[in-house]
């Protein structure tokens, strides 16, 4: 993972853009509004506050004290040689584990939407050469198609926006704290744990060719993340009223559903999910590539794209031994949040604690020479 590769800054957006948005994008809308009913739509505003933005400062604190160090550079530095491994290790499993769930909605979608006859192992398999080969590609290349997936999603929203617009019913989203302040706090849940995932960006944080942008970069994404899950759960709130939005399993698609131009131009729907898997090829190459790296460094391997196959195989085996849909969305709604944000907090927090504990020790040393 090198610090001979680079990424720009708004390479670094998109990608904690789409770290959040491409799976979330699904089926977080319908968990905000059974949970937060009017006020559902505000949920991913104080996520990026709970989730994304301590988990943000944490990874970018320490690029910044760091700079040009990967995460297991830097662990080793600040924890020890096996500490380093262990850490990267919990990075791999972390990374890994979250291309799992998000391979397991990619397989439970399209049959739904698109291909019901098709077996979800030819779709998982497909997805999986295809994530292969990004993280094959390398950072650069995932972090450019992680702008195409940013501007084709952000694309698909404005087209959803004005197409529906006749349908809207403004009442539909008031009052939003009928039930106090609890209501909102509750529908932020399940999109705390998607924004805390930013931490599994912490190699890619590494390449910053700025690095001291790295805390804003991450922000940002997450900023925009948010406003898209906002106005998107905004806009199915607003059509369907919640009482109807609530009994959907995948709410953005219905939405899309919608979304027709005069009575000659309609079943735009299908485009719109192409650019939902472009996006979801964008985010699973990430966490994977991640794994990968993260595995790479825990067995000490020079070469890490001889790990690329037999993480794929572990990612196809893990995806299909998953629960069926119903337990696989109580666990990402009630579960994930938990573990992402142990992870995403409790092991940067460690590492920065290690840092000023080191910084501290050398300016004492110092002091005692003088």
């Amino acid at each position: 993972m090198g610090g001979r590769a680079r990424i720009s800054h708004q390479q670094l957006i998109c990608a904690a853009f789409i770290t959040k948005v491409a799976a979330a994008t699904l089926y977080l809308p319908t968990a905000m509004v059974k949970l937060g009913r009017n006020g559902g739509w505000v949920a991913p505003l104080v996520a990026i506050a709970l989730g994304a933005l301590p988990a943000s400062l944490l990874v970018g604190t320490l690029v910044r004290r760091h700079p040009g160090y990967s995460p297991g550079e830097m662990a080793t530095q600040l924890l020890g040689n096996w500490a380093a491994r262990l850490f990267t290790l919990l990075l791999a499993l972390y990374s890994l584990y979250v291309s799992v769930l998000a391979m397991r909605d990619v397989t439970e979608f399209i049959p739904t939407a698109i291909l019901p006859a098709t077996p979800t192992l030819a779709i998982s398999l497909t997805f999986m050469l295809a994530v292969v080969y990004g993280a094959y590609s390398g950072a650069e290349v995932i972090s450019r198609l992680a702008v195409v997936s940013t501007i084709l999603l952000l694309s698909g929203l404005a087209l959803v926006g004005v197409t529906v617009i006749g349908l809207i019913q403004p009442l539909n989203l008031l009052p939003v704290a009928d039930r106090g302040l609890g209501q909102v706090l509750s529908a932020s849940w399940p999109p705390i744990g998607f924004f805390a995932e930013c931490w599994a960006l912490f190699p890619f944080v590494g390449m910053l060719d700025k690095g001291q942008t790295a805390v804003r970069g991450l922000v940002l994404g997450a900023v925009v993340g948010g406003v898209y899950l906002a106005i998107e759960t905004a806009l199915v709130s607003a059509v369907f009223g919640v009482d109807f939005a609530e009994t959907f399993t995948f709410s953005g698609y219905t939405l899309t559903q919608q979304v027709s131009i005069g009575e000659f131009v309609e079943r735009l729907d299908i485009i719109l999910v192409n650019f939902w898997m472009i996006s979801m090829v964008a985010k699973l190459s990430i966490h994977f590539w991640t794994a990968v790296t993260g595995a790479s460094y825990t067995l000490g391997l020079k070469n890490e794209r001889i790990l690329l196959l037999p993480l794929g195989a572990i990612l196809i085996a893990w995806t299909e031994y998953r629960p069926d849909i119903t337990s696989h969305m109580d666990f990402s709604i009630h579960m994930w949040p938990y573990i992402s944000l142990g992870f995403s907090i409790g092991l940067p927090g460690l590492l920065l604690v290690a840092s000023w504990v080191r910084a501290h020790r050398s300016r004492t040393r110092s002091g005692m020479g003088a």
